[in-house]
Parts: C-alpha cells; sequence; structure tokens
C-alpha cells in the first residue's frame, strides 16, 4: 500500500483545490510559521476518522471551513480525499486504488466516501485498520508526542507504550468491563437491599398464609367431622331412642319390681302395726286396768286432753265452715240485691224504651201526617199556582206574557241570588284554597331550600369524607413508601458500616493488615490509620481530592519510620504483600508556592486542596506532602487558563478529576471508583443515618395524622348521619306536601268548574231575565182586576209554599227527633242486654254458692256429729269398778305382751327401713328415668339444631351431605375433634384470606429475584474472570511489545547518540501493579554516566524522546507516517543525526515530513512548499531541491 496523495478544497486556510502528491521515501512540507502546513496533517487526521475539533487546534468542526478573507467570501463546506495504491489488494475492496473522502457543510452534515461512493464514518475506520492506520497510534506524530514523552510523569507515560503496544484497545475493554462489575455489584447491592425488604414482608405474610392455610385445613377437618357427625346421628336416630327406650322400660319394669316390693313391706308393714295395734291396745287395758288407782287421775286428764284436743281442731274446723257458709250467704244477699237492682234498672229501662217506642210511633205518626199534609200542601201550591196560570192565560196575550214573564223572570231573580251566593262561596272557598296553596307553595319552598341546604351540606360532607379518605390513602401509601424507605435505609446503614469497619474498597493487603492488627494489639498500635480514611471534605470535592491523592489514598499513617519499618518487616514475613507508609515525623511538607496563593483569585480557582479538607492537625505534614501546591478548580477551561498563567507552576485538579502537572501534562479519563468510594463512605453513612432518622420522623408524623384522620372520619359519619336524617325528614315534609298540593290543584280545579259553571247559568239567566224585562216592558199595562187577581194568586201560592216549607221544617225536626230516639233506644237496649248478661252471670254465681253452702252445711252437720261422739266417747273412757278388778288378773300377762309387743316394735323397724331403701331405689329409679326422657327429648332437638346449622354453615343437607360420609365413624372422637377443632380456630383469631396468594406472589417474586441476583453474581463472576483475562492478556502484551521497545530503544539511542547506552524500566514506586506501573526513562549519552531522562538537557531530552518513538515505530512499522516538526528541538549536529535515521527508516516507511529544519529537508525526496501569498489562503509552490539545500532555517 502507498499513500499517493491528498486533495484539499476549502479546508482551513486552502481556499482552492489543492493537491500534494507523495511518493516513497521522505515527501517533505515545508514553509514559514503560519503558513497553513501543519493544516495539511490537520486534513489527514480528519479524513481518517477524527471527531474532536479541540485536537485539530478547532472549537467546532465548522472552524474547518475556510471562513474567507477580505476579498474573499466564506465557503460553505469543506472537503479533503487521500488516494491509496491498492494494486497489491492490501484492502479487502477490489480497486487498485482507494480513495476516502471527508466532506463537512456549515450546518454541521458529515458525508464520507469511498471511491466517491458514500459510506459511513464506521466502514472507513474499520477499512483503515485493515492496514493498522488510524487517528490514534502513530499515523501522524506532532511535537506534542515528542513533549509528552520528554515531561510526563512515569505513571502518565506509562500511557504512551500502552498505546504503542497494541493494549489501548484492552483497557478501553478493561475500562469498559470494570464499570460492568461497578454496575453490576452496584445491582447486587441494590438487590441485596430489595431482597432485604422483601425478605421481611415475607416473614409475617408468610406466617399470615400458614394461619390463613391452617384455617381452611380446620374449616375442612370441621366440615368433614360435622357433616359425618351430623349424617351418623341422622341415621342412628332410631337405634339411639330405641336404645334409651330399652332403658326407659328396663327402669321402668325395675320400679315395677320395686313397687311390689313396697307392697309387699307395706302388707307386712301392716300386719305387723295390726298386730301391734291389737297387742298395745290389750296392753293398754291392761296397763289402764293395772294402774287405774295410782294413774287413774293422770289418765283421765291425758284422755280429756285427746279428746279436748280433737273436739277443739273439729269445732274450728266447723266454725271456719260457718262463717264460710256466713259469707256465702251474704254474698247472696249481695247478689240477690244485685240482681233485684238490676231487675229494676231493667224495668225502668224497659218503661224508658215503651216511652222512647211511644214516642218514636207519635213521631212517625207525625212525621207521617206531616207528610201527607206536605203533600197537601204542594198540591194546593201547584194548584194556586195552576190557577194563577190558568187566570193568566185567560188574558190577552199580551197580559198572558206579561204574567208568564213576571213569574219566570221572579224564578229566576231567585235562582241568579242562589247562583251568586253560591259564587260567593265558591270564591270564598276559592280564595281560602289560593291561600292554601300558597302557604303550602311557601312551605315547600322554605322545605325545597332547607332540603337544598340538607343536601348540600350531606355533598360537603360527602367531599369532607371524602378528602378525609383520600387524606387518609394517601397518608396509608406514605407509610408504606417511608415503611420500605426506612428499611431500605436501615439495611444500607449496615452495609456502609460493615464497609467501613471491614476495610472494604481498600487493597485486600490493607483489609489484611487490619484483620490481624484486631488479634495483634501490637500491629494495631503502629497503625495510626488509611489515608483515605483520616481525610474528609465536601462531596464536591470528593473526585477531586481521591484523584489528587491517586494511589496515596492507600497509603498507611504511621507516627515514626520505627513503626513503618516494623510493619513493612511485618509484611515481609507474612508474605501480605506490599505497601506505602507514611511516617508523620519524617514526612516532609510541602510548601504552598506564592503563585498558588495569587491563583486562589482566578476564575474557577475553588481553593487550596489542603484547605477545603479536614484531618487532625497532627497529620498535617501527611496531607500537606500529599496535598501541598495543589488548586482545586472548577473546570479543564479555567484550569488550563491559570495553568497557562502561571507556567504550570502548581498541580491543578479538576472537579471532574483532570489533573494539569507542573511538567506541563493532562490527564483526564475515569475517576478511580475504588478509593473514591473509600473516601466518600463515611459521608454516605452519616447521610443515611440522617435520612433514617427523617424518615422515622416523617412516619411518627403520618401515623399520628392518620389517627387524626380516622378521628375526623369518625365524627364526619356522624354529622353526616345525621344531615341524611334530615334530608330524609324533610323529603317526607315536601311529599306529604306535594300530595296536598296535588289534592288543592283538585279541589281549585273543580271549584274552577264550579264557578265556570255558575257564571254561564247566572249569563244565561241574566240573559234571560233582560229578554222577559223587555218584553214586560213592552207590554201595555193590565187591568186592576187581574193585577188584584194575580196578587190574590201570588200570595195564596206564597202562603202555600210558605206552609208548606214551614211542614218541611217541622218534619226535619222530627225526623231529626226521630233519629235521637232510635240512637238512645239502641243505647237503652245495649245497657238492658249488659244488665241481662249480668244477671245471667249473677245467677250462676249463686247456684255456685247454693251448692257451696249445701256441702258445707253439710260438713258442718257431720263436723257436729263428730263432737258429739267424741263427747260420748269422752264419757265412756272413764274408768269402772270392774277396769279395777280386772288389774289385778292381768298383770301377770302385761310381761308376757309387752316383751311380744317389743319382738313387734322390732320387726317394724326392720320393714321401716327396707321400705325406706326400697322408696329410695324407686325415686333414684324414677330420676334415671325423666334423665332418659330428656335424652330422649334432646335427641331430636340436638338434631334439629345440627341441621339447622350444617345448611347454614355449609347449605347441606343429609341427602347432598351423604356423599361425605366416612365408614364406622366415631361420633363420640368426632364430637370431641369438633370441640378441639372450633377452639383452635377460634385461638387463630383474625384471618387475612388473601395472605396465601399474596406469599405465593411475593415467594415467587422472591425467588425471581434470588434467580437474577445468582444471574448478577454469575455476571459479576464472569466479568471478572473476563477482567483478569484481560488484565493477564494486556500483562503479556505490554512485557513482550515493552521488551521489544526497549531493545529497539537501546539500539536507535546508540545511532542518534552515536554511542551510550538506554532502557526503560517500570516504576513501581507508586503501585505494585504491573498494568498502573510507570514508564521510567534512563540513559547514558557517551561521556556521562546513567541517569534519569529528566536530568538531562533540553536538546538530548527531544533527541531521546524522538529515539522512543522510532523504536515503537520499529516495533509496529507503518504503511506511511506523518511527521509534524518532531525535530524542531533539536540542536543542528542532532537534526542531522535524526535526517540520517529518518532516511535509513524511509526504506521501509512512506514518510511524510512537515518541517523547516535545513537537514531534514536536504535528505528529503519530495519538498512541497506552503505560503500564502494572499493573506489568509494557503497555497502550494514546486521548490527546487537545489533552493531547498540554500534555505535558512525559519525559527
Amino acid at each position: 500500500m502507498n499513500f499517493e496523495k491528498v486533495e484539499l478544497y476549502g479546508f482551513k486556510s486552502f481556499a482552492d483545490k489543492s493537491e500534494i502528491n507523495f511518493g516513497d521515501g521522505i515527501t517533505a512540507i515545508v514553509g514559514p510559521n503560519g503558513c497553513g502546513k501543519s493544516n495539511v496533517a490537520d486534513s489527514i487526521r480528519w479524513v481518517l476518522g477524527e471527531q474532536s475539533a479541540k485536537t485539530l487546534r478547532g472549537s467546532s468542526m465548522q472552524d474547518f471551513i475556510f471562513s474567507g478573507t477580505q476579498t474573499r467570501k466564506p465557503l460553505s463546506y469543506c472537503e479533503a480525499s487521500l488516494y491509496f495504491d491498492n494494486s497489491n489488494h492490501v484492502f479487502s475492496i477490489d480497486y487498485n486504488e482507494v480513495i476516502i473522502t471527508r466532506k463537512l457543510y456549515r450546518s454541521g452534515e458529515s458525508e464520507y466516501y469511498i471511491n466517491k461512493q458514500p459510506a459511513r464514518l464506521r466502514d472507513i475506520i474499520n477499512l483503515l485498520r485493515e492496514v493498522g492506520v488510524g487517528k490514534e497510534g502513530y499515523t501522524i506524530i506532532g511535537q506534542g508526542k515528542v513533549s509528552e514523552i520528554m515531561t510526563s510523569k512515569p505513571e502518565d507515560r506509562r500511557a504512551i507504550f500502552e498505546e504503542a503496544t497494541g493494549i489501548a484497545k484492552f483497557k478501553q475493554s478493561k475500562a469498559e468491563n470494570e464499570r460492568k462489575l461497578d454496575r453490576t455489584k452496584e445491582n447486587i447491592t441494590n438487590f441485596t437491599l430489595l431482597m432485604s425488604e422483601v425478605e421481611n414482608r415475607m416473614g409475617p405474610l408468610e406466617r399470615q398464609a400458614n394461619k390463613a392455610r391452617e384455617y381452611n385445613e380446620l374449616v375442612a377437618q370441621l366440615k368433614h367431622h360435622e357433616l359425618n357427625t351430623y349424617i351418623s346421628k341422622v341415621e342412628n336416630v332410631g337405634a339411639d331412642k330405641a336404645k334409651i327406650n330399652e332403658k326407659i322400660k328396663s327402669i321402668e319394669d325395675e320400679s315395677a319390681l320395686r313397687f311390689s316390693e313396697l307392697a309387699a313391706n307395706a302388707k307386712k308393714y301392716d300386719k305387723v302395726m295390726e298386730d301391734l295395734g291389737s297387742l298395745g291396745k290389750e296392753l293398754s287395758e291392761l296397763n289402764r286396768k293395772y294402774t287405774d288407782l295410782n294413774v287413774a287421775a293422770e289418765k283421765k286428764r291425758g284422755e280429756d286432753a285427746v279428746y279436748d284436743e280433737r273436739y277443739n281442731f273439729i269445732s274450728t274446723q266447723t266454725e271456719d265452715r260457718k262463717r264460710e257458709l256466713e259469707e256465702n250467704e251474704k254474698l247472696l244477699i249481695r247478689s240477690r240485691e244485685e240482681i233485684r237492682t238490676s231487675e229494676e234498672e231493667i224495668e225502668n229501662k224497659n218503661l224508658v224504651l215503651a216511652e222512647k217506642a211511644a214516642e218514636e210511633k207519635k213521631l212517625n205518626s207525625e212525621i207521617a201526617d206531616l207528610t201527607d199534609r206536605i203533600t197537601v200542601g204542594e198540591t194546593l201550591e201547584r194548584e194556586s199556582n195552576q190557577k194563577m196560570i190558568d187566570s193568566i192565560e185567560s188574558l190577552s196575550d199580551v197580559k198572558l206574557q206579561k204574567g208568564t214573564a213576571g213569574t219566570e223572570i221572579n224564578s229566576l231573580n231567585e235562582r241568579v241570588k242562589e247562583l251568586c251566593k253560591q259564587a260567593e262561596d265558591l270564591d270564598k272557598k276559592r280564595e281560602s284554597l289560593w291561600m292554601d296553596s300558597e302557604n303550602l307553595e311557601k312551605e315547600t319552598t322554605s322545605l325545597n331550600a332547607g332540603l337544598a341546604e340538607a343536601k348540600n351540606a350531606v355533598l360537603k360532607k360527602e367531599a369532607e369524607i371524602k378528602e378525609v379518605n383520600s387524606k387518609s390513602a394517601a397518608i396509608d401509601n406514605e407509610i408504606y413508601g417511608l415503611s420500605s424507605q426506612y428499611y431500605s435505609l436501615s439495611t444500607k446503614e449496615e452495609f456502609y458500616r460493615s464497609f467501613k469497619e471491614n476495610y472494604q474498597g481498600f487493597l485486600p493487603v490493607i483489609q489484611e493488615l487490619h484483620k490481624r492488627g484486631k488479634t495483634n494489639p501490637q500491629v494495631a498500635e503502629k497503625i495510626q490509620g488509611v489515608v483515605a480514611e483520616l481525610i474528609s471534605c465536601d462531596k464536591r470535592f470528593e473526585i477531586a481530592v481521591e484523584t489528587a491523592l491517586g494511589a496515596s489514598a492507600q497509603n498507611v499513617v504511621t507516627a515514626n519510620p520505627d513503626d513503618a519499618k516494623f510493619l513493612i518487616e511485618y509484611l515481609k514475613r507474612n508474605a501480605l504483600g506490599r505497601l506505602t507508609f507514611l511516617p508523620i515525623t519524617s514526612v516532609k511538607p510541602r510548601q504552598t508556592s506564592p503563585d498558588l496563593t495569587a491563583a486562589l483569585k482566578e476564575r474557577g480557582a475553588l481553593g487550596d486542596a489542603t484547605v477545603l479538607t479536614k484531618y487532625d492537625q497532627k497529620f498535617k505534614n501527611v496531607f500537606s506532602s500529599l496535598l501541598g501546591n495543589t488548586l482545586i478548580a472548577d473546570n479543564i477551561d479555567n484550569a488550563t487558563n491559570i495553568a497557562k498563567k502561571y507556567r504550570f507552576a502548581f498541580k491543578i485538579v479538576t472537579l471532574e478529576g483532570e489533573v494539569l502537572s507542573t511538567q506541563g501534562s493532562m490527564t483526564g479519563g475515569s475517576k478511580r471508583q475504588q478509593s473514591a468510594g473509600v473516601l466518600a463512605n463515611d459521608r454516605k453513612l452519616e447521610e443515611t443515618i440522617a435520612l433514617k432518622k427523617e424518615t422515622e420522623e416523617k412516619l411518627n408524623a403520618l401515623k399520628a395524622n392518620k389517627l387524626k384522620c380516622e378521628q375526623n372520619f369518625n365524627k364526619l359519619s356522624d354529622e353526616y348521619d345525621e344531615l341524611n336524617k334530615k334530608v330524609q325528614t324533610v323529603t317526607q315534609s315536601l311529599a306529604i306536601n306535594a300530595e296536598k298540593k296535588v289534592a288543592l290543584k283538585a279541589t281549585l280545579e273543580e271549584t274552577d268548574r264550579e264557578i265556570f259553571q255558575n257564571s254561564k247559568i247566572t249569563d244565561a239567566f241574566n240573559s234571560r231575565i233582560n229578554e222577559l224585562t223587555k218584553k214586560l216592558a213592552q207590554v201595555s199595562g193590565s187591568t186592576e182586576e187581574l193585577e188584584k187577581s194575580r196578587t190574590e194568586l201570588k200570595e195564596t201560592a206564597a202562603k202555600n209554599s210558605q206552609n208548606a216549607d214551614s211542614l218541611r221544617k217541622r218534619k226535619e225536626i222530627l225526623t231529626e227527633r226521630l233519629t235521637a230516639v232510635r240512637v238512645e233506644t239502641g243505647e237503652i237496649n245495649l245497657d238492658v242486654s249488659s244488665l241481662k248478661d249480668r244477671i245471667e252471670a249473677l245467677g250462676k254465681q249463686i247456684e255456685a254458692i247454693k251448692n257451696k253452702n249445701l256441702e258445707l252445711e253439710s260438713d258442718i252437720k257431720a263436723k257436729e256429729e263428730i263432737l258429739s261422739d267424741i263427747r260420748r266417747q269422752q264419757a265412756l273412757s272413764a274408768i269402772t269398778d270392774d277396769e279395777r278388778a280386772e288389774i289385778e288378773n292381768v298383770e301377770n300377762r302385761i310381761n308376757s305382751m309387752e316383751t311380744k309387743s317389743d319382738e313387734l316394735k322390732k320387726q317394724l323397724g326392720i320393714l321401716t327401713d327396707k321400705r325406706a331403701e326400697i322408696q329410695t331405689e324407686i325415686d333414684n329409679l324414677s330420676d334415671r328415668k325423666h334423665t332418659q326422657e330428656l335424652a330422649l327429648t334432646k335427641i331430636d332437638s340436638d338434631l334439629e339444631y345440627l341441621q339447622q346449622s350444617v345448611w347454614e354453615d355449609y347449605q347441606e343437607t343429609y341427602e347432598t351431605a351423604i356423599k361425605v360420609r366416612e365408614e364406622n365413624y366415631d361420633v363420640t372422637a368426632g364430637e370431641a375433634e369438633i370441640a378441639r377443632l372450633r377452639k383452635r380456630k377460634q385461638f387463630l383469631g383474625d384471618i387475612n384470606a388473601n395472605a396465601i396468594e399474596d406469599f405465593k406472589e411475593l415467594k415467587a417474586r422472591y425467588e425471581d429475584m434470588q434467580v437474577q441476583k445468582k444471574d448478577l453474581e454469575d455476571a459479576a463472576k464472569d466479568i471478572g474472570e473476563a477482567l483478569d483475562t484481560i488484565k493477564n492478556e494486556m500483562a503479556t502484551q505490554f512485557d513482550d511489545g515493552f521488551k521489544k521497545i526497549n531493545e529497539n530503544f537501546g539500539k536507535i539511542f546508540k545511532e542518534l547518540f552515536g554511542g551510550g547506552r538506554a532502557m526503560l524500566e517500570l516504576d513501581y514506586s507508586q503501585t505494585d501493579d504491573k498494568l498502573e506501573a510507570g514508564v521510567e526513562i534512563k540513559v547514558e549519552p557517551p561521556g556521562k554516566k546513567l541517569q534519569k531522562l529528566s536530568l538531562y538537557s533540553g536538546g538530548e531530552q527531544a533527541l531521546t524522546a524522538i529515539a522512543i518513538l522510532f523504536a515503537i515505530l520499529r516495533l509496529k512499522p507503518m504503511a506511511f507516517c506523518v511527521l509534524d516538526e518532531i525535530e524542531a528541538a533539536l540542536d543542528e549536529a542532532n537534526v542531522e543525526r535524526f535526517a540520517r535515521y529518518l532516511k535509513n527508516f524511509s526504506k521501509e516507511t512512506q514518510f511524510i515530513v512537515i518541517t523547516h529544519r535545513k537537514p531534514t529537508m536536504e535528505l528529503a525526496d519530495r519538498l512541497f512548499g506552503v505560503t500564502m501569498e494572499e493573506k489568509g489562503v494557503s497555497k502550494l509552490v514546486s521548490i527546487k531541491l537545489a533552493d531547498a539545500l540554500n534555505t535558512e532555517d525559519v525559527v
């Protein structure tokens, strides 16, 4: 592949189309400063895909379009094309020449072409990558690259070699994987927090679900046992009843046996009593006879007392019966008196009834008479009228008309008067109805207003209740959200505490040292702390401070060098790794330069890093050493301006982590997440604790508001109920009024119809009267006789009419009286009927009393006979001489009889005890029978209750429940199990019926989260392994490339310097990581000692840097390379050496050199000059080689 030429049009200062043809070897582009020769290099980089305007020395892409001069107008676009020879088909397209073109319009749109065909930027980049060409790497090398090698710190210089060895692409992949790993770890942490919240919910919900499942199981078991108990009892009810009936029959049989035993005992008892009585009588008689002389008086008194007591008892009963008889007699008298009074009252009322009947008969007669008289009167009235009419008819036609008209007018006038009176009555009625209607309307209006007000109040209350409910629901949501947030913050707090306590985020050696310090006090007392944990700052400055600290954030602070030495030896002994220690007493503070103090006033300067951080003053030297003479700026633009103004006199770090070193280098890119996390952990922990406390306070406040809402809801509900009652009351009143209004309206309409009809009839009558009056007026007059006759007839008719009216009024009075008489008669008849009922009741009572008296009289008579008998017996019981004589004869018999009496009494006691025993057994059997009878009744009641319970609980009957029947079901055990299940069910308390499904969903979610977390952990592991693979690949490739570059550097250094030696070494002073170690350049020019590059002169540094660049190019030879004034800093001798080496190197690589140094021009194969004949417009001119050899250096 050969770079043939570049064509430019409108690019920067190349206003006209320009073409530069490149050949093999070296093509030099020369010209004075500012002529635009570097624009050629910029155009090549631009076509190769550069997207940064700053890299191409512009502020925006539109700056690359020719902007015009005083004599030329600006162009609307710019274009550049690169031509490559592809005859050997290095490019993977089937063309012998490859043309890559880029065009830019002022609108900002870009177009890309490959061989004049539209293409994408990605297509161009991929095509160039096939041949190892691109905007990155070493296709274009500018003077800045030499300066970067010379002035950069070892750790910053490393980037040059990473790019050279080709691991820059790995760095991007490594950074991407590290970001992925950080994001994955963060996701794992978030998942852990989220899972912790779910776990917190799962415990209570699982208990609720288990409780609900247990409840369902209990309900199912309870249903099973209750249904089987019910079925068993239904099926066994006959058997159970039969068993109980058998028991009752057995008890009855046993009772009968006991009763027979009792009867037998009673017979024996009676026989013994009879024998004992007989013997007692005989003994009594013998004893009475025997003791007649000694105890005659006492015996007589005793017997008298007995007879007296009996006599008195029966006398008392007799007296009671007599008193009762007397009371009954009195009651009989009162009853008879009451009957007599009632009969008298009936008799009186019958007299009254007779009078009323006579009066009624009289009234009927009078009414009938009046009716006849009225009929006669009406007949006379009609006859009088007829006579009057006949009289009038006998007159001439005119007089007849006059008489007829007068009569009709009179009649009509009377009718009109009646109609007028009716009209007045109707008007009054209508007016009254209207007033009622108006009052009703007012009342209805008032009620409607009250109803509207009440409804508005109800709506208002509903709105208030709705608002309270909404507020309560919102509070519930907030409580739920804050509760979740509280649990999340608690988990975060634990996480950050664990992070701090276990030194997570620090180097493994620090973690291990801290771990061992817990068990080894000697190690712990030597450590003052890690830099990152001894310093703090505002969140805003964390990135800047951790960037300024760099790897030093992981350094360990000790009190003195001896402690540091002890810890280093301890690390060696235990093979724990390497650490940097900062002894307080030996670390030297860094003085703040006056330039930094002055720069604090500059725009964008935020402050001295040592001032913006917080730490214990005993560590002042340590942090002064680490952060001294360091300025923190807000952004890179202001930082760059400050650095330029003060000639990079101090280090500047921006808030985004860009670094401007005192050597002039600028570092930027991604921040180190590890140390940033360590530096910010304490702040995050404090923020989490504060936020947790604030959340807890908000939760308590919300709970208090929730309680207030509930209280307000209860109050509003009560008020709402009262208002609803009021609305109902008013609505009912309105309904009643509406009914009244309908009735009033109907009455008014009827009244209006009557008024209208009345008015219509009145108008007709008046019209007829007017007509008849006109006719009367037309009549010329009538004779006196006719008038007299008419007057007499009229008077007769009036008299007859008056008589008839009088009779009718009299008839009405008599009719009203007749009605009153009939009412009074009815009332009297009712009274008489009531009295008769009372008499009948009293008669029955008298009969009962008479019967009772007969019984009492019979009883009294019997008792009096008993009393007489007692007296006779008392007289007969006196002791006689014969009885005393017999005492001596029976004295010997008394002893034997007494002995026999004792034996009989003993038998009597045995029989009495036996009778009591049998009676007790009978009573027990009776109780047992009663118990069984109750059990028999209880079977039916229990079965009925159980049947009702089964239906209410399960909607089952015996027929539908038979399907769950269990064979050989034990009812007793089942009832015990039912009692246990009910007790357990009650013990469970409130049940969340949705808990089972909710827990199932939550558990599934948790399991999904576990799977996702496992996927994330596996992904983190895979990313970690990929990261390790990338790191190993980077290390291997970097080692191989670095070794070859080092070998090339040693050879090229000797060629350029004419001897000496040079080497590249990895600097591990700041890190143990091979991938982070800086690159130190050590050189030994001829006649000098080996030392760091920074200790040599600027020319020596520049030539050494060029040697390194050539060494890098030797590692990966390019098809072509553009060098933009890289030898500008060399003196004449070194430029010649550079030119000679470049000439030799050009056999392998095509070089386009932008220069203004004579030796380089002399050895170039082609020369192109760039000039500005017209200000602001670059042009290419041909320069002869002989003229180029005589060209002076242009500085």
